[in-house]
């Protein structure tokens, strides 16, 4: 099975001096793997950006370093708060005759009668799976299909999830995966009702009179 190449160099810079490679278009990186101690890389950022959209964290990528070819994956990707570009990353080198570790994405299918009726919620409780599997047979991600929920509070758990060939699912069977919870309508907030002692003037009924003196009365006159 052919795998995208990707050349990485001998990294002299470390530390908080990384951000002059950022400045020239390189991204440090670290070589290890079983057996093989660490190697501080860099490499372009326009030749690995194209190459981990194809792969992600789930595909082989042959990486050149001094000139020799090894099989890795990406592991640990620190990406940019704002951009979400990546600032560094981890090549971790694999044997492609051992079966590895690694977790996948979960990617939900499907949508239940409530969700589609409109009286449920589709709540997705867990995003990745951990697996088992050659290096070369571990899929993009684990498929999840939740048109088969037909009621409120049905729940698809990992014990219901069929896993590819040549792939074990290693997180407990007992894991939800994905929920349908009932659809909760916001009320309509009462309008507030404004009292008299609020604020508002009361008006006398017929035949009462105003507690309080009428200014446009004149007052009487002192008698000499």
């Amino acid at each position: 099975m052919q795998h995208p190449k990707l050349i990485a160099n001998k990294r002299e810079i470390n530390g908080k001096k990384v951000k002059q490679l950022r400045r020239g278009g390189k991204m440090p990186a670290n070589v290890y793997g079983k057996g093989i101690p660490s190697q501080a890389v860099e490499v372009n950022y326009a030749d690995f950006a194209p190459v981990y959209s194809e792969v992600g964290e789930t595909g082989i990528i042959d990486l050149e370093v001094s000139g020799q070819t090894i099989p890795v994956l990406v592991k640990n990707p620190q990406m940019h708060f704002n951009s979400a570009q990546p600032l560094h990353v981890d090549f971790y080198q694999v044997n492609l005759k051992e079966k590895i570790r690694t977790s996948v994405p979960v990617k939900v299918v499907g949508e239940p009668a409530p969700v589609t009726d409109h009286q449920g919620l589709l709540m997705q409780l867990l995003n990745e799976i951990e697996i088992e599997a050659l290096p070369e047979a571990i899929p993009d991600f684990i498929e999840v299909d939740a048109s088969s929920l037909e009621e409120i509070g049905d729940i698809l758990e990992v014990s219901d999830i069929k896993a590819p060939e040549g792939v074990t699912i290693l997180t407990s069977s007992e894991e939800n995966v994905v929920q349908v919870s009932e659809l909760v309508k916001e009320e309509k907030e009462p309008e507030p009702v404004v009292t008299a002692a609020e604020g508002e003037a009361t008006i006398p009924s017929k035949g009462e009179t105003s507690a309080e003196p009428d200014s446009t009365t004149a007052a009487p006159k002192e008698e000499k």
